[in-house]
């Protein structure tokens, strides 16, 4: 079974209708948030999971919002939340290695929970900074 095939039966055991978009990156919908799984190379054991411009930076918060992905990363460890390089969105990744089927299913559903998150998290610290 190949990285990408595992990860789609894994995605579709939980509950998930994944698909492969026009890039080779697999798809699918969590709590009403289109998320990405970048595979990589089949080879190397790593994942990506990104929950792509969650949050619209305004032009006079453009500081808070590098502040608010600094905490956030800082304080979450597994997630990399980042301003994309237009400076008009955030993005939020999680990344993992995994050895087996069921560290695969394992680290799946972690970054689930925790991009499920990341935006009310995000705005928090946002607001806190206010």
């Amino acid at each position: 079974m190949t990285k990408k095939e595992l990860i789609m039966s894994t995605i579709e055991k939980m509950g998930y209708a994944p698909e492969v978009d026009s890039d080779g990156d697999i798809e699918f919908v969590y709590q009403m948030k289109t998320l990405y799984v970048m595979t990589g190379k089949d080879e190397e054991q790593y994942v990506s999971v990104v929950y792509p411009q969650f949050y619209e930076i305004n032009e006079e918060e453009d500081m808070k919002a590098l502040v608010a992905c600094n905490k956030v990363t800082r304080e979450l460890k597994v997630v990399k939340v980042y301003v994309e390089p237009t400076f008009r969105s955030v993005t939020a990744a999680c990344e993992f290695y995994y050895v087996n089927k069921k560290s695969m299913e394992q680290n799946l559903e972690n970054s689930l929970q925790l991009l499920g998150m990341i935006r009310t998290v995000f705005r928090n610290f946002m607001d806190d900074l206010s």
